[in-house]
């Protein structure tokens, strides 16, 4: 006697509002649940440069375009 079971596809919406009562973060592949690992020291590193680096060209721009009186930032 075989036994099949089916794995269950989530839709992106079910995805978005999943919840298992852990501290598990998921990602949806062909709508199937992969529990992810957690991020290395170093990609938090990377993370972080990049982070930084999108800061420091925001200040850049708000001060462009300050000094082309353009106020709406």
């Amino acid at each position: 006697m075989t036994v099949t079971t089916t794995e269950r596809l989530y839709s992106f919406e079910e995805y978005c509002t999943y919840d298992d009562g852990m501290d598990n973060r998921y990602q949806l592949v062909d709508g199937r649940l992969k529990i992810m690992n957690p991020p290395s020291f170093r990609h938090l590193l990377i993370a972080k440069f990049v982070e930084q680096q999108f800061d420091q060209e925001i200040q850049r721009l708000k001060r462009l375009l300050k000094r082309v009186n353009c106020n709406f930032l």
